[in-house]
């Protein structure tokens, strides 16, 4: 199995709007999207949504779950 990895992005898509999109996949595959917020949301609930998501790869990862 190879690399397996994410990267996840908090952006700012309009005044005071945000959006947590991520991707992910294996060393030499496509990679897959997918936004963690279904639209834009103010700052701290966009801040909520990115601190777990990336706390929910983290603990996947040292899972040896990907």
């Amino acid at each position: 199995s190879g690399y397996d990895g994410s990267v996840v992005d908090l952006s700012e898509v309009a005044p005071e709007r945000y959006m947590v999109n991520y991707c992910y996949g294996k060393r030499g595959g496509n990679l897959r999207e997918g936004a963690e917020t279904g639209s834009a949301v103010p700052l701290a609930e966009a801040q909520k949504a990115f601190d777990r998501l990336v706390r929910s790869k983290l603990t996947r990862k040292m899972n040896g779950c990907g």
